[in-house]
């Protein structure tokens, strides 16, 4: 499955996970945050069958009960687990929210900034 990430959160050895993404080919609202793996229960993530992607903006949202995820769009539910689910894994990093597929001109844009500032700095620090 290949997903555009909309909000993600960052795990302790940096890969994370997705909160709220789209199914690329699909355009579908789904959501990657699953349960432990446990014995050979693989989770999977929630797929909703509500296309985001129709030249609308759409107010989307997550919601984990404790027991359930949920994805809704525009206020109304469009997927739920069917069963109960075991508690979802931990995530203690970063919350990225609108993340752009790797080398778009604004992440090059923001590195080249970051490298200045870190020249700068370095420079200052003398």
């Amino acid at each position: 499955m290949s997903v555009q990430v909309i909000i993600s959160q960052a795990d302790g050895i940096g890969t994370g996970d997705t909160w709220i993404g789209m199914e690329i080919l699909s355009g579908n609202l789904m959501t990657g945050l699953v349960t432990t793996p446990l014995g050979r229960f693989i989770p999977q993530p929630l797929e909703s069958q509500s296309v985001i992607i129709d030249n609308q903006w759409h107010h989307v949202g997550f919601v984990w009960d404790g027991s359930y995820r949920s994805l809704f769009v525009d206020g109304t539910e469009v997927a739920r687990d069917a069963e109960v689910l075991s508690p979802l894994k931990y995530s203690n990093g970063g919350l990225y929210i609108v993340h752009r597929p790797v080398g778009h001109k604004q992440d090059v844009a923001n590195q080249e900034d970051q490298s200045n500032q870190s020249q700068h700095d370095d420079f200052s620090n003398r």
